[in-house]
């Protein structure tokens, strides 16, 4: 079907090409709808011109429904098997691995997934590699790495929880869950034409339990997303079947040697898994699903998370522009930062000001766009809880029943009247038999069959509102128990932090009193290394100030019954799992290019767990001493 052939091949020159017009002609095969989104399903007409657009075969649709059907059987065949393997060998998977060194591990995976690429960064090196340009011989190896850009020797060698998270996130979600993801993967190629991509007219369903089905194009269902145009969806079937059969090949040649009828251990794998997170090597707190999205769980749509994420960056950026105001030390320090540039150092003094000025505009807009992100995220989320209560639904749906037949009801009056009425004077029998066809609703088998509908929409709601998931994809998880800290209870707080938050337009730091009312009657003990850095947080008159670095603070906050999850940049949240105020986060950036926390910076942090948290120097005791309840 590619009419392109080669004509001239002379370096430095990229190759040049010649084709006849009547085969070009022939070749083209226009898409269902001209517009920007079915461009990411089929190839616009114009780009069928170019030789790296142009379709490489028309399949029938017998041949693009083997196809499909072939690749979803595939995936769903060594998905199982994955599960299986981990379930049984979970324990011995992790051990091996761990204790390779770098240099066995990719040895290991180039002899089980031969095809793997070496090194990251495949697609902008691809970019300026003369192969590119080859339509006409292109490999099977460069195309299944295409597939999978991110997926290299590199980064599976380098972490070995990268390893886990794979093999945990694509077995335990199902395939449909990461197709956003993996067609995402495939822009460049796709755009850019690195792949020999096939034409059929079909669509194929990309969600639900018919994933992977072929279906013809309807517009609403390819501009919602349901579908996609078979060019582009067969590839990413394509990528998911590759990417678990590697995944099979590693896990193989990983368990090789053991026996295959032990006895299932994995519990060090279940411990692994729970908190549905993993982190870099030497980190204590869990990686970003931001930056490591083909290593975290796959996104799906979760108002509550969303709601908690925009209030704590707004309850973030509202504590900066407070202790901007009142604390002259912060805004010192911060003023020191922006004025470092060697730019802004060697402006006038006039322009200095004004970049001040417009820095701390800057600031506070950050604020005010986090507080309408906050109020927007509040309407979704209240839509969401409207349309998602079974009782107000089956209300809706009697009063638009009722709506209705009071309308057929008017109709059938005015009728009756006009009938009775008119010259032709029908009598009340006769105008009732005439009337007989549009009151289907007083007979007796509709008024069954309203019924039974009736029954059945109501159970429906109720099936649906319980296989509902309450956790999203963006939700941070099941969190870690906590088993280093002590808490002693005594009086119960009143306020805490998972309850109560600021509202958008209250940056007003609380009086100390009622900090103090939140910490009554709790200790909480922690090592000397963690307790040292309250002691720096909450500094006595006559203290050392010095920096602290992140992992120690951090290393103090999941001691203290938090634990830390990147999010986007450099905010990391940090979310309390025990305690009576267990649920509420708050979120701190990591310092950076160095990974240290100055005093000033520290101090106020530490005023930010008073103001949320209650926290003070005297909540905190070392682990081992007997401790006293404190009363505030």
């Amino acid at each position: 079907m590619n009419p392109f052939r080669l004509l001239r091949d002379q370096e430095p020159d990229p190759p040049q090409y010649y084709f006849t017009l009547p085969a070009l002609e022939d070749s083209i095969r226009p898409p269902p709808c001209p517009c920007s989104d079915c461009q990411d399903g089929f190839y616009p007409e114009n780009a069928q011109k170019n030789p790296e657009h142009s379709y490489h075969q028309r399949l029938s649709n017998a041949q693009a429904e083997s196809r499909a059907r072939s690749f979803v059987d595939d995936i769903q065949k060594r998905r199982s098997r994955l599960s299986e393997k981990v379930q049984v060998f979970g324990d011995i998977l992790i051990t091996r691995w761990k204790k390779q060194s770098q240099a066995k591990r990719a040895t290991l995976l180039k002899e089980a997934a031969p095809d793997l690429e070496a090194q990251q960064w495949l697609l902008p090196r691809y970019n300026y590699m003369r192969e590119k340009y080859y339509i006409l011989d292109r490999k099977a190896e460069r195309r299944r790495q295409l597939l999978l850009p991110w997926l290299n020797v590199h980064v599976l060698k380098t972490n070995p929880a990268v390893l886990f998270a794979l093999l945990h996130y694509r077995t335990a979600y199902p395939p449909q869950s990461w197709a956003t993801f993996d067609s995402n993967q495939l822009k460049v190629s796709w755009a850019a034409g690195y792949f020999d991509v096939d034409f059929s007219a079909k669509c194929v369903v990309m969600h639900g339990d018919r994933f992977g089905s072929l279906v013809d194009w309807e517009a609403k269902a390819a501009h919602r997303g349901d579908i996609l145009g078979y060019p582009r969806a067969i590839l990413i079937l394509e990528a998911q079947a590759s990417l678990l059969k590697a995944l099979c090949n590693i896990v193989d040649k990983i368990l090789e040697g053991v026996d295959p009828l032990q006895t299932p251990r994995a519990e060090k794998w279940h411990d692994l898994v729970n908190h549905e997170a993993f982190r870099e090597t030497g980190a204590i707190e869990f990686w970003s699903p931001y930056t490591n999205q083909a290593f975290s769980r796959p996104p799906m749509f979760n108002c509550d998370y969303l709601v908690t994420l925009a209030k704590s960056r707004l309850e973030e950026t509202g504590d900066h522009l407070w202790y901007l105001q009142c604390d002259s030390d912060y805004m010192r320090r911060h003023v020191k930062i922006w004025f470092a540039p060697e730019a802004i150092k060697k402006a006038p003094e006039q322009q200095r000001a004004m970049m001040l000025t417009q820095r701390i505009v800057l600031e506070i807009e950050s604020h005010l766009w986090w507080r309408w992100i906050e109020m927007e995220c509040n309407n979704v989320e209240a839509v969401c809880r409207r349309f998602s209560d079974s009782s107000e639904r089956a209300t809706q749906l009697r009063a638009l029943s009722t709506a209705v037949e009071k309308f057929l009801g008017s109709i059938r009056a005015y009728v009756r009247e006009d009938l009775t009425k008119s010259d032709t004077a029908f009598s009340s029998e006769e105008a009732g038999d005439l009337l007989g066809v549009v009151s289907a609703h007083l007979s007796r088998e509709y008024i069954q069959d309203k019924r039974r509908a009736e029954a059945e929409i109501l159970t429906a709601i109720k099936i649906a509102d319980k296989a509902t998931p309450t956790d999203g994809a963006f939700n941070a998880g099941s969190e870690p128990s906590l088993t280093s800290t002590t808490i002693a209870q005594g009086r119960e707080k009143v306020k805490t932090r998972g309850e109560q938050g600021s509202s958008g337009n209250d940056v007003t730091e609380p009086q100390a009193e009622d900090a103090g009312e939140v910490t009554k009657g709790t200790v909480i003990t922690l090592p000397e290394e963690a307790l040292g850095v309250i002691h720096l947080m909450f500094p006595s008159k006559d203290g050392a100030a010095k920096d602290v670095t992140w992992n120690r603070f951090v290393n103090m906050m999941t001691k203290a019954g938090f634990t830390a999850r990147n999010n986007t940049g450099s905010a990391v949240s940090f979310k309390q799992v025990s305690g009576s105020g267990a649920g509420g986060s708050i979120v701190f950036h990591k310092p950076h290019p160095a990974d240290k926390i100055d005093p000033i910076l520290l101090r106020i942090m530490g005023k930010r767990m008073t103001k949320w948290f209650g926290w003070k120097r005297e909540l905190f005791a070392l682990q081992g001493e007997a401790t006293s309840v404190v009363q505030g």
